[in-house]
């Protein structure tokens, strides 16, 4: 015995609504949805997902993704992900991404970035990069990048860089450069 409404059409779509699946070609240029916000992943945006938030693969932005935050990557802006944070690609802006801050790269501004931290290259301020600190290059301003601090170039600023300091080519200020020091040239400041 069959009870309530029953309909058929001729269309391959199969909609599960035990399971809450969609089986079957989806024409993604009509799919809409009316939230604010974007997970695609599994457990993507899943605690506390900001309004405007958007969380595409594995665990992205999991856990407290602030508002228009953007999390895309396996792990990128995982936990605690500022407001209008950016994190792109795997392990970006991992844990506690700072707002309006950007990470970009593998494991780029992986742990503590702070406000307004910009992070490109893999593993570019991976631990500890300072408020507005600026880290371009593979490596770059990798542990303990001071705030304000500046560093461009493969392995550039890589550990302890001082606050508003800068460190421009590869392995310019490599290891502990002083606060507000210069070091321009290959291995300058080394």
């Amino acid at each position: 015995d069959v009870t309530g409404s029953v309909f058929a059409d001729d269309s391959t779509l199969l909609v599960d609504g035990v399971a809450g699946k969609i089986v079957g070609a989806v024409d993604t240029a009509s799919l809409r949805t009316s939230e604010t916000k974007i997970a695609l992943g599994s457990n993507a945006g899943y605690t506390t997902q900001g309004a405007s938030a958007v969380a595409i693969g594995n665990t992205a932005g999991e856990t407290s993704q602030g508002i228009s935050a953007v999390a895309i990557g396996v792990a990128a802006g995982y936990t605690t992900q500022g407001e209008s944070g950016v994190a792109v690609g795997y392990l970006a802006g991992q844990t506690t991404q700072g707002s309006e801050a950007v990470a970009i790269g593998v494991a780029a501004g992986n742990t503590t970035q702070g406000q307004f931290g910009i992070a490109i290259g893999s593993a570019a301020g991976i631990t500890t990069q300072g408020e507005s600190g600026v880290a371009i290059g593979s490596a770059a301003g990798n542990t303990a990048q001071g705030a304000s601090a500046v560093a461009v170039g493969q392995a550039a600023g890589q550990t302890t860089q001082g606050g508003y300091a800068v460190a421009i080519g590869q392995q310019a200020g490599k290891t502990t450069q002083g606060a507000s020091a210069v070091a321009v040239g290959t291995s300058a400041g080394k």
